[in-house]
């Protein structure tokens, strides 16, 4: 932390700067609804393993471990894929790839096997999303990085909350197949919302 360079402090007001501009509400959104479908299957992926698969408490601890690692893995190396292709196109492709294989894994898979594959490439899928998200999100307020900074904290914890919640209150009520077309259906939003986010290494024709 001494080693970093000193974030500009928040001046009164600015706070607010990211919800005035279009682009930026757009990216918070987006970013809500990511966050909402990756924090909710992470909430109850042991308990999908455990009740639906059969899975020993055990052993499911080390399955989300498989997930948390393919997701520091693409994390890692998502700076040299956001340098060859455009953000937006990468942070949308990425959310669409988990819209599609949500239901797969919470609704389709019958074997421990095919749903951990799918739950690690999901892994993967959002270790890229994530990072490149964020790095589009700081660019919306050029030389306002620490309210986008704030922003991106808020739609974060957001994201959990609703995540949690979401995810609680419908396998309460239709089980997990339905919460896969539920999450698939949230990614898909945050997917087109991104989108329509500028981004300024990429300007649109």
């Amino acid at each position: 932390a001494p080693a970093a360079l000193p974030a500009p402090s928040v001046r009164a007001g600015a706070a607010l700067a990211p919800l005035r501009a279009g682009a930026a509400r757009r990216w918070i959104v987006s970013e809500v609804a990511g966050y909402a479908a990756w924090t909710s299957l992470l909430t109850f992926a042991g308990a999908f393993f455990i009740q639906r698969l059969g899975v020993r408490e055990s052993v499911a601890g080390w399955l989300l471990a498989g997930a948390a690692g393919a997701y520091l893995l693409a994390s890692v190396r998502s700076g040299r894929l956001s340098r060859r292709w455009p953000r937006r196109r990468l942070i949308a492709t990425a959310a669409l790839v988990m819209a599609v294989l949500l239901p797969l894994m919470l609704g389709a898979a019958r074997t421990t096997p095919v749903a951990v594959a799918l739950f690690c490439v999901l892994g993967l899928a959002a270790g890229t999303r994530t990072p490149v998200s964020a790095s589009l999100g700081l660019d919306q307020l050029p030389g306002q990085p620490a309210a986008m900074m704030a922003a991106r904290t808020g739609a974060t914890q957001l994201g959990y909350l609703v995540g949690a919640v979401l995810g609680g209150a419908v396998i309460s009520g239709a089980g997990y197949p339905a919460l896969g077309l539920v999450l698939a259906v949230v990614m898909a939003t945050s997917a087109a919302l991104v989108r329509r986010v500028d981004d300024p290494a990429d300007p649109r024709p």
